[in-house]
């Protein structure tokens, strides 16, 4: 019966985070930060407590498609690869965390417009988001435990 009330409270999780709808606008009011993430406390809450338990728990399995870039952080969310730009890198993951730098930040009539750069890892970074075909369409979050990449319970 955990097992059963984590995939749900991770379900409701998901949609807070990538569902447009009333409930979800709702919830991000109540729980979420400007920047994604949860707020630190909420004390006039029973569910709360429960969602600050999953909240992190589909990152490691979602991954994006590219439409227009605006819900995508560059460097924390995964698009393609196994890691987010920031995981691939050797510093400290905790100076990317106050970052709002979106993938739309790189698109200019959907397509690729990275600023010149020296650093080897800003190279490689630009160059493997390159390599990512950009819609031009609205961004999807995918998860990648299930076939149809629907969030489901059963998957979770």
């Amino acid at each position: 019966m955990r097992n059963v009330n984590k995939a749900c409270l991770s379900k409701l999780a998901w949609k807070i985070k990538y569902e447009d709808s009333i409930m979800s606008d709702f919830f991000r009011v109540r729980f979420v930060n400007a920047d994604g993430s949860l707020k630190l406390s909420y004390k006039s809450s029973s569910i709360f407590p429960r969602l600050k338990k999953v909240w992190q728990f589909e990152s490691d399995f979602k991954r994006w498609s590219v439409g227009d870039g605006k819900s995508i952080n560059f460097w924390l969310d995964r698009r393609v690869e196994e890691k987010s730009h920031a995981d691939g890198s050797s510093l400290d993951l905790n100076l990317f965390k106050g970052t709002n730098l979106k993938v739309a930040d790189f698109i200019l009539d959907h397509r690729w417009c990275f600023p010149p750069v020296t650093s080897s890892y800003l190279n490689e970074s630009f160059g493997k988001a390159s390599q990512i075909h950009v819609s031009g369409s609205v961004d999807v979050c995918h998860w990648t435990l299930s076939p149809s990449r629907a969030f489901s319970i059963s998957s979770a």
